[in-house]
């Protein structure tokens, strides 16, 4: 007698985040919304983080319509705001950036697949903020494994490609036509739940900055 078993399948998740693509950019000053183009190759649930960086002190740094906020600072140099929208059936291909100053701005943007549509990000993103150096992205402590960790940087008053946060897997940076630089990088795969430290970007920069962490949870 022989016994029919049908085959077991579970429907495991994927094992980590993957990175789809990014961009930056320059946008020129004189209008009060700019349309900026955002990383190619999207579909339906990827999250997609964009900061925008203004060699400006106190002016406003507004998170578009239908998008999250993650950062903002308008009261010290340079004004930086960083953002995230997961998207939908038709992804977006551009993002309304607010420009109120006679300076050209600086974006940044990256798209990832794989995270929790529901709760993207696995914990308060964290800030720090300096006068001088680069932009330093400080500790962070996931509560589920496998997280992303997303460092953002934006400075003033230096215009340079940095070089990244040394050991993560990607980075998009930026140097401005004007006096200020911005940057990210990524790590895919952070691993166990517990303290991650991104660090410093590699730069020659020593003027004052943003940083932000941020833990993208896995789907």
């Amino acid at each position: 007698m022989s016994i029919l078993c049908a085959p077991l399948y579970a429907n495991f998740g994927a094992s980590a985040i993957t990175f789809v693509d990014s961009i930056s950019g320059n946008y020129e000053a004189g209008s009060s919304t700019v349309a900026v183009s955002l990383p190619s190759g999207l579909q339906e649930d990827d999250i997609v983080i964009v900061t925008y960086v203004q060699d400006a002190l106190n002016q406003t740094v507004a998170v578009p319509s239908g998008w999250t906020s993650i950062y903002t600072a308008d009261d010290a140099v340079p004004d930086m705001a960083v953002f995230y929208k997961i998207m939908g059936a038709t992804p977006d291909t551009t993002v309304l950036v607010y420009e109120d100053v006679e300076d050209t701005g600086i974006y940044v943007a990256a798209a990832f697949r794989g995270v929790d549509t529901t709760t993207p990000l696995d914990t308060t993103p964290t800030n720090a903020s300096n006068s001088v150096g680069m932009p330093d992205a400080p500790s962070i402590t996931t509560t589920t494994d496998n997280c992303c960790i997303v460092a953002v940087g934006g400075l003033d008053d230096d215009i340079l490609t940095s070089s990244g946060v040394s050991g993560y897997d990607g980075t998009e940076a930026i140097g401005g036509t004007d006096t200020h630089s911005a940057m990210m990088s990524w790590l895919l795969d952070a691993g166990s739940a517990g303290a991650q430290n991104p660090g410093a970007f590699g730069g020659a920069g020593t003027d004052a900055w943003h940083a932000v962490t941020i833990a993208l949870r896995l789907g």
